[in-house]
């Protein structure tokens, strides 16, 4: 494993000290949905993984992983038993993390909102690196919204850009957050933003047009279609976005969007 590879690397060398990079460093290919579905990377995955834990039966971390996985395939209580069942078995704060950050998510699927937001908030308070836990302060904070407690979660959303005022989901669900109190204003500024950082792009800017206003005005259609032309995205997904708001601009009740 690799951290083994890195234990090892720094008794050679004690002097060495591990560091950590802010963004992305390296975007691999092989961990995309689509490649993992192809090669039938989830099922070798839970294989070894459960050949592992069946002689290290007390390893939190491939508690942690196989926990997600079982989740991930729809096997939700097999995976909430056995990451519930690892949260005694660790003080590794990375390990906790992970297993509330899951146990959050496994809980939320399951229905079980309390629960879930437990976990998250959990996940939240641990002292680890603060630009960890945004996963987990954006997922809590959707489960505060669909609670109805929408200044609880705009505060979760707020922290999650104080992380990183680059985070785009961030300002795409706090635009959802004050389009539902009623602030259309901040809710149209929170959706541009998300729209110069390209997260949701075309959401985002067809929500702009809806959000208390007709979408026929010259302003909002001029920088809408500006905007249009701007994104990284196809043609066709262009069209798409210009044909959307054409119907909207004559009245056509857009879509349900989540």
């Amino acid at each position: 494993m690799v951290d083994d590879s890195i234990m090892e690397l720094l008794q050679r060398e004690p002097k060495w000290q591990v560091g950590y990079l802010e963004s992305v460093a390296i975007a691999h290919y092989g961990y995309q949905p689509g490649t993992i579905a192809a090669k039938n990377k989830y099922i070798r995955a839970q294989t070894a993984m459960e050949a592992y834990l069946a002689k290290h039966p007390d390893d939190a971390y491939t508690c942690s992983k196989l926990g997600a996985l079982y989740v991930q395939m729809q096997e939700r209580a097999q995976g909430i038993a056995l990451l519930e069942k690892a949260l005694p078995l660790t003080s590794e704060k990375m390990v906790l993390y992970e297993l509330h950050y899951h146990l959050g998510i496994a809980y939320s699927r399951q229905g079980n909102l309390p629960k879930a937001q437990d976990h998250y908030q959990s996940a939240a308070e641990l002292p680890i690196m603060r630009k960890l836990k945004i996963a987990a302060y954006n997922n809590w904070g959707n489960l505060r919204k669909e609670s109805g407690n929408i200044v609880g979660a705009i505060m979760l959303y707020q922290q999650t850009l104080e992380i990183d005022p680059s985070f785009a989901v961030g300002y795409y669900n706090l635009g959802m957050a004050w389009k539902q109190l009623g602030r259309l204003d901040d809710a149209i500024s929170s959706y541009q933003q998300a729209v110069s950082r390209d997260a949701h792009p075309v959401v985002s800017l067809l929500r702009t047009t809806w959000v208390g206003r007709s979408g026929n005005g010259p302003e909002t259609k001029s920088y809408l279609c500006r905007s249009i032309s701007k994104l990284r995205i196809r043609p066709a997904e262009r069209r798409e976005c210009r044909s959307k708001f054409d119907r909207l601009s004559r009245g056509d009740r857009p879509s349900r969007t989540t």
